[in-house]
Formats: structure tokens, sequence, C-alpha cells
């Protein structure tokens, strides 16, 4: 028998919006038993996002909510790969490049319309966390020029200038998957 992870979750949120059975809540959302079984097992990597608007609409949550309370569940500990990894960080690279970029512009301007998409990112963060994948750098910190793991955004720069990293770079273990993006500090 399968465990099914989320229910610790699903089923206060059930009885919070009176609904008696997997069945009732299939019948409202509109999300076939089975499918929701997935759910109730851990597996929703393979959910769209229309099917998660309308399971919080049958639960009468907004969709952040219900996205921040399936991300609090500690889900068993992935297996390590290793090329399997690095195969699927050149799948994500041009994502795992931009976004912060687009994440810290939210946090600047909370009326920013993608700051709604923030609480979405944290699977993926913990996903690349268990890869032993890690940023170099944050967006708009201030470092030296380093050109083993710095790229200029404007031309030529010396060592040991002070740049402002605009896109962070990644690394597995000593291993550099990508260099952080960065521009020359101006006054």
């Amino acid at each position: 028998m399968t465990a099914y992870l989320f229910d610790s979750v699903l089923r206060p949120l059930l009885a919070t919006a009176k609904i008696a059975s997997w069945q009732q809540l299939a019948s409202i959302s509109g999300i076939s038993v089975s499918r929701l079984r997935q759910l109730r097992r851990g597996q929703i990597a393979t959910w769209k996002i229309s099917e998660l608007q309308k399971l919080s609409k049958a639960l009468q949550i907004p969709l952040a909510s219900l996205l921040e309370k399936l991300k609090l569940i500690d889900l068993p500990d992935l297996p390590q790969p290793s090329d399997f990894s690095y195969a699927s960080f050149q799948i994500i690279e041009s994502f795992l490049t931009y976004w912060p970029a687009a994440a810290h512009q939210a946090k600047l301007d909370p009326t920013f319309p993608a700051s709604k998409l923030l609480p979405l990112v944290g699977s993926i963060d913990r996903l690349i966390a268990s890869w032993g994948i890690v940023s170099i750098g944050q967006v708009g910190e201030i470092s030296p020029f380093n050109p083993q793991i710095h790229q200029s955004l404007a031309g030529q720069i010396l060592p040991e200038t002070p740049v402002q990293i605009r896109y962070p770079g990644y690394q597995q273990g000593d291993r550099l998957l990508t260099r952080a993006k960065v521009s020359p500090v101006t006054d």
C-alpha cells in the first residue's frame, strides 16, 4: 500500500470546505478520483496548473495558499543523481539564469504581476539543492570580479574590480556549471 503523503494537508482542507469525501471533491472539482489519489501520494509533478486551480476553487482557498501548504510537506529524500542532474540542469539552465532577476524585480515592486509566481519556485529550488547545485552569488550582490566564476556583460573587466551580479551562476561541488553574469558597479 502506498502512503498518502499529502493527506495530512488535504484532509483539513476538505473539512474546512465541508467536503465529506474524495468522491465529492472529485465531483466538485471535475478532477477524477484516480488523479486525486496521485496527488494524495505526493505525485504532484505531473499536475497541470489548471488542475491545481480547479482544486483550489473546490477547496475554497487561493491557489497560492494551496501551493504553500503542499510545499510544506517533508517528502522523503530523493536519490542523488549525477549525470542525470547535469543533463536536467542543461534543460532548465535558461530558467535558472533569468528567473532570479524576475523574482528580484517582483520583490522590489509588490504590484509586479510575477510576484504571484514566487511560491511556485520553491520546488525547483529544492530539486536543484537535492542535486548539490548551489548558486554563485545573488542578484544585486556586489563582489570583486573573478573571471573563474564571473562572466562580464559589459566588455572586459579587470580582476578584483567591484561588480554587481545581474544573473547568478551555478556550480555543483567543484564543477562550474555556468558563470554568474555581472556588470561593473557604477557610482
